[in-house]
């Protein structure tokens, strides 16, 4: 199909049924008229010229076929014929009148249509008052005025209304798609939002099993490899006396977890400051010398959040420096409180000792998962975590912005005071 084919078919496809039905309706009832009236007495053509006129009619009658498509083609055609009519002195010319006047407006652009409209008011006030001045009679001025109005007025003022409808009616259906889309993207937008908030939910519990668990297990994991290096029944007897209360334990806060996951309870699971003691001797079951400080002053007014924050992050670290320096000593520091406005507390191991056993054979590095959860943690309570080297070991603090609260005081426990120490076990670790 070549490029002037296109516009033919395109012309042609805007053809409806009822523009046919008008195309035969119009020449009808043109033929009844005239065999009625039997016009042509004042025909401004020769009387042989003027027999032609069913011709021109139906001229006119196909251009109505294209008052859709192409409505400049329909007014050139019908127009014309109706001015040729009007010469042949056929009244008939009055059906193509009006249906021109009716398709321009309502078919043509917004210019177009209005120009049309003011076009035919012009024309039946000039039509009514040129009567009027030529033949001074009143009925003949009032004659005029009513055919120019049922021929230009009415089409034109029918049209009319039938456009702004139409108009209307696709503002509304404009409004209502527009509210469909605006439902259909809220739809989308809040199973986005629900997509986020189960991701976020299955981080924050990834999250949390990691903090819960990962302390106690790897706890019981060196303290079963101390049981198992040691020579004496009683240093086993009391590495698997500690090994059964990190289960107890680990077991009681996975019992929690799952608990608090399912009720939907936002609360944070046990681990306070003052559980550090028990924390820290645990880890020592193992063989490590681990040292336990504080200056920390009322701990408990310190809301629980920010003690879970510290209680996860000390159990983390305390992982990781006996994972990664096996043998180094360790030292757990707490400083400020609620006076000061600020928590901090200090993790940090010596280097490892050289041989054996050292950080070069320690074994399959971390994945960093649990302080980068960690980091999240306290960074959500508006604090910061940071671990760097230290004096050729490692270092891991956390400083908490707290103040003076009576929440959760019932579980806050008695926190830390004066300064402990935790030897190491006897036996090889």
């Amino acid at each position: 199909m070549n490029d002037t084919e296109r516009p033919v078919l395109r012309v042609l496809s805007a053809i409806r049924r009822e523009d046919i039905l008008l195309a035969l309706g119009y020449p009808a009832m043109m033929w009844l008229l005239f065999t009625v009236n039997n016009d042509g007495d004042w025909a401004w053509f020769p009387p042989a010229f003027s027999a032609w006129w069913p011709a021109v009619a139906a001229v006119g009658s196909v251009g109505i076929l294209f008052r859709r498509g192409t409505t400049f083609l329909m007014a050139s055609m019908t127009g014309t014929a109706v001015l040729v009519l009007l010469l042949m002195g056929q009244t008939t010319a009055l059906f193509l009148l009006w249906e021109t006047v009716f398709s321009l407006v309502l078919f043509a652009g917004d210019r177009v249509s209005r120009m049309t409209e003011i076009a035919s008011l012009v024309l039946t006030a000039v039509a009514t008052l040129s009567v009027l001045a030529v033949t001074a009679e009143l009925p003949a001025a009032v004659l005029t005025a009513l055919i120019a109005g049922m021929s230009l007025l009415l089409p034109a003022e029918w049209a009319s209304n039938v456009r702004k409808e139409r108009k209307l009616s696709a503002a509304e259906a404009t409004r209502a798609q527009a509210a469909e889309d605006a439902v259909r993207q809220q739809a989308t937008l809040e199973a986005a939002r629900h997509e986020l908030a189960v991701a976020s939910e299955r981080q924050r519990m990834a999250h949390e099993l990691h903090d819960v668990l990962s302390a106690r297990l790897s706890a019981i994991a060196l303290q079963t490899g101390a049981a198992l290096s040691t020579g004496t029944r009683e240093l086993a007897a009391e590495v698997l006396s500690h090994v059964r209360k990190e289960s107890v334990a680990g077991l009681n806060e996975l019992t929690s977890m799952i608990r608090i996951l399912s009720s939907g309870d936002a609360q944070e699971a046990a681990g306070f400051l003052a559980d550090l003691d028990s924390l820290v001797a645990a880890h020592a079951a193992s063989g490590t010398r681990i040292t336990l400080s504080s200056t920390v002053s009322g701990t408990a007014s310190i809301p629980s959040a920010q003690q879970t924050a510290v209680y996860r992050v000390v159990a983390e670290s305390l992982v990781n420096a006996l994972r990664h320096a096996p043998g180094a000593n360790i030292a757990v520091v707490g400083q400020g409180g609620p006076a000061a406005g600020l928590l901090h507390v200090r993790v940090t191991n010596s280097p490892p000792p050289a041989g054996p056993g050292s950080a070069a054979d320690a074994g399959e590095p971390g994945t960093g998962t649990g302080l980068r959860s960690l980091r999240l943690r306290v960074e959500q309570l508006g604090g910061e975590l940071t671990a760097a080297v230290h004096d050729g070991g490692w270092q891991v603090s956390v400083r908490l912005p707290v103040r003076a609260s009576e929440e959760d005081l019932e579980h806050s426990g008695a926190g830390l005071a004066g300064r402990a120490s935790v030897p190491p076990a006897e036996g090889p670790a």
